[in-house]
């Protein structure tokens, strides 16, 4: 929440970071498996480097020359959050009787 960039080997955590707001880089590591079409759906920046120097190199370039994240909305859930907390209030009406 509190990092404009984030390097991370997690796409969930990718997609936390973007929600929050932040620049996500994701690192893909050779023993996991990622879901390909959402990457490239998001067009969300990868980098497959093993060397530590490269590594920081790239990340730098990527943070300074940002891809525009596509097909990515945050909802608003306050109207549900709203529904539900009135749902909950008739319920304990209900119960009380």
């Amino acid at each position: 929440q509190n990092s404009k960039y984030l390097l991370t080997a997690s796409l969930q955590t990718a997609l936390e970071s973007l929600a929050c707001g932040n620049k996500p880089v994701l690192f893909k590591r050779v023993d996991k498996k990622y879901d390909e079409d959402l990457i490239l759906k998001l067009n969300l920046p990868v980098i497959e480097l093993t060397n530590l120097e490269d590594l920081i190199k790239d990340f730098n370039e990527i943070v300074d020359n940002y891809p525009t994240i596509l097909n990515f909305e945050i909802l608003s859930l306050d109207n549900l959050i709203l529904e539900i907390k009135e749902k909950i209030e008739l319920f304990k009406k209900l119960t009380q009787i």
